[in-house]
């Protein structure tokens, strides 16, 4: 197992010997717990970005057209439709409708 020092100030070094003490675990449990939770939810929120990337990403010249052909007639509707049309739009793109 890998050793890791950090520095910590007053009020850290306080609340995790108060939490080490209190649920009877060793301070570096509670450092690997945290961290490992902290680098867990980077991972979740790296691959939701990858995965938003992907979902946005424009492969052939057909989307392309298509995406220019929805934003082009955008501009022919009333208030009302092109609000409907743009609730659609990002609907789709959010992948709120299947």
């Amino acid at each position: 197992m890998a050793t890791l020092t950090i520095r910590l100030d007053e009020k850290i070094e306080g609340l995790l010997n108060h939490f080490a003490e209190v649920n009877n675990q060793t301070k570096s449990d509670i450092a690997r717990t945290g961290l490992l939770e902290y680098l867990n939810q980077q991972k979740q929120l790296e691959d939701e970005k990858k995965q938003l990337e992907s979902d946005f990403t424009v492969t052939d010249k057909s989307q392309v057209k298509n995406r220019i052909q929805e934003s082009e007639a955008s501009y022919q509707l009333s208030d009302q439709e092109y609000e409907q049309e743009m609730d659609d739009f990002f609907a789709r793109e959010l992948g709120l409708v299947r």
